[in-house]
């Protein structure tokens, strides 16, 4: 049976529970389910699954919340942050070689430092810094909704559909080995897609509209890669910011 075809709970219950039935029919629900208004039918459906699949937990690797922020409220603060971040194209490599990039990027933390990424580097700034006021709210905003703590933000912003950033996980040596991190999305619609290590056929697309907040859990850098990939037909700019707590 083909995963387009399954529309009703009768319909999901004739499917065989096997491991690649569950995890195929885990990534459709999933996807229409972070499309969806919450759709009583749906939401029956994702029930339903919940309560016969024993992989229930990898759905507890990430969360999103639809409109997390209204609409207004996140205009303002794309708009703030596209106009006073201090955004970078060009990195630094290991080797003092300037390296470009295919979206921009600005790091903020408690103290000056140099983010280091996949063997480059990016000059940071901090909370104290002109125009970080507006964002250090925002973190505030998050950090009370949420019930976790963050002390940092990687920023990225994809000006068009043409930027990109390809499969990775996030697993730089200053989150720690299970870092929770709150990936908010502000600006023009993308698609982030998940895929899970190890198992080629597993993978989730998440589609993040302005406002929306994806929570990655603490196992999720263990267990999935995700990338955001190209979407020729978008033009206008998105904005996503990573809250993250760092070590030192």
């Amino acid at each position: 049976m083909e995963l387009k075809e399954l529309t009703t709970l009768e319909l999901v219950n004739t499917v065989p529970l096997d491991k690649p039935s569950k995890e195929k029919l885990l990534a459709e629900m999933t996807a229409r389910l972070v499309s969806s208004e919450d759709e009583p039918e749906l939401q029956s459906l994702w029930k339903h699954f919940r309560e016969v699949s024993s992989m229930k937990d990898i759905h507890d690797d990430f969360a999103l919340t639809k409109k997390f922020l209204p609409p207004h409220v996140a205009d303002h603060y794309f708009e703030h942050l596209l106009q006073h971040v201090n955004w970078h194209k060009t990195l630094m490599s290991k080797e003092n070689q300037p390296v470009e990039i295919n979206r921009k990027m600005a790091y903020v933390y408690q103290q000056p430092v140099m983010y280091k990424y996949a063997n480059l580097q990016l000059p940071g700034d901090t909370w104290s810094d002109n125009h970080m006021q507006e964002l250090k709210d925002l973190r505030d905003y998050v950090e009370e909704k949420t019930g976790y703590r963050f002390n940092s933000v990687l920023l990225n912003l994809y000006e068009t559909g043409k930027d990109e950033i390809k499969w990775h996980s996030d697993k730089e040596v200053q989150l720690g080995e299970k870092p929770t991190i709150a990936c908010l999305n502000l600006g023009a619609t993308r698609t982030l897609h998940f895929a899970k290590k190890g198992e080629k056929d597993m993978k989730i697309p998440m589609v993040m509209e302005n406002g929306d907040l994806l929570i990655m859990g603490e196992n999720c850098q263990d267990n999935w890669l995700h990338a955001i990939l190209p979407e020729r037909k978008v033009k206008e700019p998105r904005i996503s910011l990573t809250f993250r707590w760092v070590y030192e």
